[in-house]
């Protein structure tokens, strides 16, 4: 049996979520810098994607936080782009959107990465 505990969240606009508790699978790690996404909107037939540039804000190994310019519909696919880095190599994730909320400098936004099959 699990014993989870409840973490109450910061009260900084940025990182306040919906609600005042919450529980987390993962440890959110504060990560800067500008990666590219796509977001997927319409139904499998006809999808629209459409390319955007995020500000990161943190990141964990099930999700990220991040500043976007335009609105996100929730539950939409979205894929992010981080490049490759010195030595390290550049990698995508795959995720939904979870959250969109309105700042004074974009949206807010929260994405629940997809989880990967087992082998």
């Amino acid at each position: 049996m699990s014993h989870a505990s409840l973490k109450l969240v910061a009260t900084d606009p940025v990182d306040r979520d919906v609600l005042p508790f919450e529980r987390r699978s993962a440890r959110r790690r504060n990560l800067r810098g500008r990666v590219t996404s796509v977001q997927k909107y319409g139904d499998s037939a006809s999808p629209i994607n459409k390319i955007d540039s995020l500000e990161l804000l943190d990141i964990s190994d099930t999700g990220l936080g991040a500043l976007a310019g335009q609105q996100i519909e929730l539950g939409s696919s979205i894929s992010v782009m981080f490049p490759a880095h010195g030595p390290e190599q550049g990698f995508d994730r795959f995720g939904y959107v979870v959250r969109c909320d309105r700042r004074d400098k974009g949206y807010l936004i929260g994405v629940r990465f997809a989880m990967k099959a087992a082998a």
